[in-house]
């Protein structure tokens, strides 16, 4: 058989392409695994966006990728130095691990931190962190929104959570829940409050009752609900929207009712007030004292204005000054001396000493010693005066005495108006007839 140079180079050739066609077939599987690699890496990229801080410490496998998610292992960190981590369509969970930006911005829509955050002049968008926020050196501020912090319960379920606190109270146990407490947590004799709704400042205050306040002073406490106290010290209010506005030692017990200062004061009653002084005490409903020392208000809209150790037992009754004087009757006044007594029903008693007007509308305008005892009597002045009878009248003068109805003595010494209608003056005289008068020099 002849050979011609075409019989070698065939097989030649069939061989060469047969092992091309297989290189191109392995180099196609290799193309298409590097453009998968690629497309990774582009993902990758993107998510990181150019951050040439980004450091993964990809030999201990810290981070986790799926496609949509990256997560970062336990005991790994996240550090960006500086530029933009931008989270898409995605979340970025960091479990018992650090997300730590030094001087760049996290932009998320939604940002849920189980575990630790560090964020140094950064800024995120929608944060949900469960567990504890520090801001180190550095201020939290709220522009053109507001700070909402709640115990994740109904407002009236009382927790210790829920509060807004002004300390490093973060070691103390509260009880409290939505409350505002302002004070030294290292203080021998803790602020407290023990209910909801509250705010209380100073030292050593308590509030123990719903929406009770304190704000200021020392020892005080508040244990009544909508009740407050304002810059006291070793005060209560216990009546229910009572207030104690200052002052020493004082008590709001009346539910509504007050007391504006002084030492020692007591507003026991409903709506009762107690505006100053020492030792003070409105025990009547809408009763008031103004201030002096040791005044009593007892009756119901009864006052004491001032003076010392002054009573208005009476309802409606007054007494706006002076000492030890009492007012009884309902509707009685004694407005000053010392020693009176208004007894009867709106009796009065102007000054003077030791004069009592115990009938009904009777009066006693001054002097010392004086009586009236029959309704509708008088004595303007004088001592040792009586008015016993009904409308009459003693003027002046000394030991004199009228009984009769609408008789008048009108003044002189030791004379008597018995007869009703009669008059006397002078010394010494007795008219004891009806319409009888008598005057001598």
């Amino acid at each position: 058989m002849k050979f011609t140079i075409h019989h070698i180079l065939y097989p030649v050739l069939l061989f060469l392409g047969v092992v091309t066609y297989y290189e191109v077939q392995h180099n196609k599987v290799e193309l298409k695994q590097i453009k998968k690699e690629v497309e990774h890496l582009k993902t990758v990229s993107r998510r990181a966006e150019e951050n040439a801080g980004l450091n993964d410490q990809p030999k201990t496998k810290c981070i986790k990728d799926n496609g949509s998610i990256v997560v970062l292992k336990k005991k790994c960190g996240l550090t960006l130095t500086e530029g933009t981590l931008t989270i898409k369509k995605g979340k970025l969970f960091a479990k018992k691990s650090d997300v730590q930006l030094s001087s760049g911005n996290l932009q998320a829509t939604n940002l849920t931190v189980t575990g630790t955050a560090t964020m140094k002049d950064a800024t995120a968008k929608n944060i949900e962190v469960t567990g504890d926020v520090l801001v180190r050196d550095g201020d939290m501020q709220v522009s053109n929104g507001n700070l909402y912090v709640h115990n994740a319960q109904e407002f009236e379920t009382v927790n210790g959570n829920g509060n807004i606190v002004l300390g490093n109270w973060k070691n103390r146990v509260l009880k409290g829940s939505h409350n505002i407490l302002v004070g030294d947590p290292e203080a021998s004799s803790l602020n407290k409050v023990e209910s909801y709704g509250g705010i209380i400042t100073g030292s050593n205050n308590k509030a123990t009752a719903k929406y009770a306040v304190v704000i200021g002073g020392k020892g005080n406490e508040a244990k009544a609900p909508y009740c407050a106290i304002l810059g006291a010290i070793d005060s209560e209010c216990v009546g229910s929207g009572s207030t104690v506005t200052g002052g020493k030692d004082n008590i709001a017990e009346g539910d509504s009712s007050s007391v504006g200062g002084g030492i020692g004061n007591e507003a026991n009653g409903l709506d009762s007030s107690v505006t100053g002084g020492f030792h003070n005490t409105a025990n009547g409903i809408d009763s008031s004292v103004s201030g002096g020392s040791k005044g009593i208000a007892k009756g119901e809209v009864s006052s004491v204005t001032g003076g010392f150790n002054n009573k208005a037992n009476g309802d409606n009754s007054t007494v706006t000054g002076g000492r030890s004087n009492v007012a009884s009757g309902d509707d009685s006044a004694v407005t000053g001396g010392f020693d009176n007594k208004a007894s009867g029903e709106f009796g009065s008693v102007t000054e003077g000493y030791y004069n009592e007007a115990s009938g009904k509308l009777s009066s006693v305008s001054g002097g010392s010693f004086n009586i009236a005892n029959g309704e509708d009597s008088s004595v303007t002045g004088g001592f040792y005066n009586k008015a016993n009878g009904d409308l009459s009248t003693v003027s002046g003068g000394s030991t004199n005495v009228a009984s009769g109805k609408y008789s008048t003595v009108s003044g002189g010494r030791s004379n008597y108006a018995s007869g009703s209608d009669s008059s006397v003056s002078g010394v010494g005289n007795t008219a004891s007839e009806k319409g009888a008068t008598i005057y001598t020099p």
